[in-house]
Parts: structure tokens; C-alpha cells; sequence
């Protein structure tokens, strides 16, 4: 019978765990659950949201509350369910990236199960409105 003893490394964010410090360390950059987390898909884009600053922005109105008098409209807890439903949904307009959506909306004290929003399938529109931008760039880079 053998025995191995190895270190397993966990993310400070999330439950996620591995064998190697180096997997780890690349997820904590950007998991969902880190507050100065950096975006590969804003990055990949080359999209400036003037970086953390943005997100944590959306994050601190996506948490703030909405006075029973109404008088905070940036609030969003604290609303109606339909106009919560629309908060979310300008939240994403303004976010411009699924992922930088769905990690504010995880972060928040609410929790997932009261929205209405289907991660996967906010990737599949983006993926298919970039492989369309895409085409129109190749399209008309040809005609030039």
C-alpha cells in the first residue's frame, strides 16, 4: 500500500481547489467571486471600462438600496420584481460583457436564484454577435 500526502490549493473566492498553486493563482485573477477581479473577455476585446474601478462601480449600485419612498432611483434592492428585472437588464446594457454581468450579480448579497439570468445563454448571443461582426469585418476588408 502506498501513501501520498499532497497540498491541495484552494481559491480565497470560491470553493474551487487544485494540486498546482500556479491553476489557482490564474483562476483567483478571474473568478467570478473576486471583487479586483480582471476580465479575460474584456481583455481579449480590448474594451477600457477604466478596469476595476468600473465593475466595482456597477457592483456598489447593484448592492445599494432603494428607499421605501422611492426617492434613490440607482437603487436596485429594494425595488418591485419587474423593475428589479429591468435594473438588471440596463446593468447589462451598461456592463457590455456577460461575464463582467454575471460576476456583479454574483457578488451581490441577493444571489442568483432571484434573477432572471441565464448565463449560458447570454454567452451564446454574445459569441454569435461577435462570429457576425466578425464576418462583416472579413466582408468588407475584402472589398477593399
Amino acid at each position: 500500500m502506498k501513501i501520498k500526502l499532497k497540498k491541495v490549493y484552494y481559491c480565497d473566492f470560491c470553493k474551487k481547489h487544485g494540486l498546482t498553486s500556479w491553476a489557482i493563482k490564474k483562476h483567483e485573477k478571474h473568478c467570478t467571486l473576486n471583487p479586483n477581479r480582471e476580465c479575460g473577455l474584456c481583455d481579449k476585446k480590448g474594451v477600457d471600462k477604466e478596469g476595476i474601478k468600473f465593475i466595482q462601480k456597477a457592483y456598489k449600485k447593484m448592492k445599494s438600496h432603494q428607499g421605501k419612498d422611492g426617492a434613490s432611483e440607482d437603487g436596485i434592492i429594494g425595488t418591485f420584481v419587474g423593475k428589479f428585472e429591468e435594473a438588471v437588464k440596463k446593468l447589462a446594457k451598461d456592463l457590455g460583457c456577460p461575464v463582467c454581468t454575471f460576476s456583479v450579480l454574483r457578488q451581490s448579497e441577493i444571489g442568483l436564484h432571484w434573477m432572471n439570468y441565464d448565463f449560458k445563454e447570454e454567452m451564446k448571443k454574445y459569441w454569435e454577435e461577435e462570429a457576425k461582426k466578425e464576418e462583416e469585418r472579413e466582408y468588407y476588408s475584402n472589398l477593399i
